[in-house]
């Protein structure tokens, strides 16, 4: 309801709320001040080729960047999610690390997309080592996240942006290879805004729009984004292969 006021002549004809009209209404987005480390093309192919790394792990790693998938959609994505027939992925489950047990992935929906064409031949393999059934990485991704750093060393990857933490800057963990996979494919030009916010599953334009201006910030020759992958990933050996 609006109170009378009176102005300079005692007129009442100023109208005062006794609320405060403000309250409940957010402010405009803040914009995002971080930036987030990601691989070069040359540094992922140097990480998933180094045999000081198992090839579970490495495997895992190649995923992570190529499907853009979180750790948690990771831990219960299966062959049955895979269909290489139409070179599609759906992601429909995730894990709760917290209560243990299975649930939607986050936001509550599913998405399905194509398949970058270099990592359909390890999908392949992948798939056949898991006898065409159940989870597709049989390792545990959250002791992956955790020795991450040792396996930067492991692959001699030390370039500062990599691994120093600012007030400013975010470096590379596990959870961050899908960072990689969304600069790489804004920096591909194959994929539009609303395309890319699709595939990675984010409620609100703004937030798949950083990365576009992150992969602007990559600068020039960095090389092939999404390339072939090494033959060493794609022998059979992985299926007895051990984490870590």
């Amino acid at each position: 309801m609006l109170t009378a006021a009176s102005d300079e002549d005692g007129d009442p004809d100023l109208y005062v709320r006794p609320d405060n009209p403000a309250l409940g209404v957010k402010g405009p987005p803040t914009p995002k001040k971080q930036t987030r480390a990601c691989f070069y093309p040359e540094e992922f192919l140097r990480f998933v080729a180094c045999e000081a790394i198992s090839i579970r792990t490495r495997r895992l790693v190649t995923l992570a960047v190529y499907l853009m998938c979180r750790l948690s959609e990771f831990a219960r994505l299966r062959c049955e999610d895979i269909d290489l027939a139409h070179e599609r992925i759906t992601i429909c489950r995730s894990y709760d690390r917290k209560r243990k047990r299975e649930k939607a992935p986050k936001n509550g929906r599913g998405r399905s997309f194509t398949l970058e064409p270099n990592v359909i031949p390890l999908l392949r393999v992948m798939i056949d080592d898991a006898g065409g059934s159940g989870v597709i990485c049989p390792i545990n991704v959250y002791k992956v996240s955790d020795a991450f750093s040792m396996y930067l060393d492991r692959a001699g990857l030390t370039r500062p942006d990599l691994r120093q933490r600012t007030r400013m800057h975010i470096p590379l963990t596990m959870h961050g290879l899908r960072a990689t996979g969304a600069t790489w494919a804004a920096r591909s030009g194959r994929y539009g805004p609303i395309e890319l916010r699709r595939i990675l599953g984010h409620q609100k334009q703004e937030t798949t729009d950083v990365y576009f201006d992150e992969a602007q910030l990559m600068g020039r020759n960095v090389g092939e984004v999404f390339p072939p992958l090494p033959a060493s990933l794609l022998n059979r050996s992985g299926k007895r292969a051990r984490g870590g």
